[in-house]
């Protein structure tokens, strides 16, 4: 029988930690689901467990997307720097790499061991999502090209109030996927479709392993104030180690603030901090805001959806 351990929760809540002591304890590798930390170049503002310097093992590639690994004390840690900023990362990109690094750990007699909090993309792993099966509406996203994200934000709540409250920050100022979400939307996908899990459909299926094992271990914080307090001190070392420099050379290689990687937590903040829009000061409380209202995100989802996957 095939195993997998699966270590994930809210944010600071030390995951990886716990995924490299498993990985030591079980002769594992580890494979990111982090939506964020997939992306070139946004080491500091994402906590990569990486120190500076650290090398990047290429293995191999699917599509514009790069598979490879760094060593954590001495263990593999896959799909990390997948995609360049200017790239889309879906979460059916990442069930796609993510299946390939699977198998590959398999086959060598490990354990793969997945770590993170971006739970749709961990739950597209495990199951099918509905919603990849209703195709684009031409028409329609020509209409939807032409507005705003303020306007393409607003019709999402009015068309799907419950579906816009799921969104994390970097999808709601990405003005295509509030069009895909308008889309599937107007095509009659409920929020309760849209997060559903195909049991049709397993990753045990789409690996073709049926005797696979698959174990889950959820973290969270004890209290909202044990995670304001862990998210803070979080951020303010992030900030010391360097994330303001950090995204200031991104901008300079001619990343843009609308760049898909340039949408993440704390970049936002960084980038309106040198653009003079908010004080540094403001510029913190912003961020540590921002990863607070994150971290209910997670446990709100993982509340609710979760325990259907154990």
């Amino acid at each position: 029988m095939s195993h997998i351990l699966i270590i994930t929760g809210q944010t600071a809540t030390g995951k990886t930690k716990l995924a490299l002591q498993k990985a030591k304890e079980l002769d594992g590798e580890l494979i990111s689901c982090d939506s964020r930390q997939a992306y070139s170049g946004l080491d500091i503002v994402t906590g990569k467990d990486i120190t500076p310097g650290s090398r990047f093992h290429p293995v191999s590639q699917i599509g514009e997307y790069r598979l490879g690994f760094y060593e954590l004390q001495g263990v593999p840690l896959w799909l990390y720097d997948v995609a360049n900023p200017h790239q889309e990362y879906s979460s059916y990109d990442f069930q796609s790499c993510a299946t390939s690094v699977i198998l590959d750990i398999l086959k060598r007699g490990k354990i793969p061991i997945i770590v993170g909090g971006s739970f749709f993309y961990l739950r597209h792993l495990l199951y099918e999502i509905p919603s990849q099966h209703i195709g684009a509406d031409w028409k329609l996203r020509e209409t939807l090209n032409t507005q705003t994200v303020s306007e393409l934000q607003e019709k999402l709540q009015t068309l799907n109030p419950d579906l816009y409250q799921e969104l994390n920050n970097s999808d709601r100022n990405n003005p295509q996927r509030l069009i895909r979400k308008i889309e599937l939307t107007m095509h009659g996908l409920s929020l309760e479709n849209y997060t559903r899990m195909n049991p049709e459909c397993t990753l045990q299926k789409k690996l073709n392993l049926p005797d696979l094992s698959i174990n889950i271990k959820t973290c969270s914080h004890a209290t909202p104030e044990e995670a304001r307090s862990a998210i803070t001190d979080r951020v303010e070392k992030r900030i010391r180690a360097g994330a303001v420099q950090e995204v200031q050379d991104l901008l300079a290689k001619g990343y843009t603030a609308e760049d898909p990687g340039l949408k993440t937590i704390g970049c936002k903040e960084i980038t309106a901090f040198l653009r003079g829009e908010w004080d540094e000061k403001t510029m913190v409380q912003k961020w540590i805001q921002a990863e607070v209202s994150y971290a209910k995100r997670q446990l709100t989802f993982m509340n609710k959806y979760f325990p259907s996957i154990g």
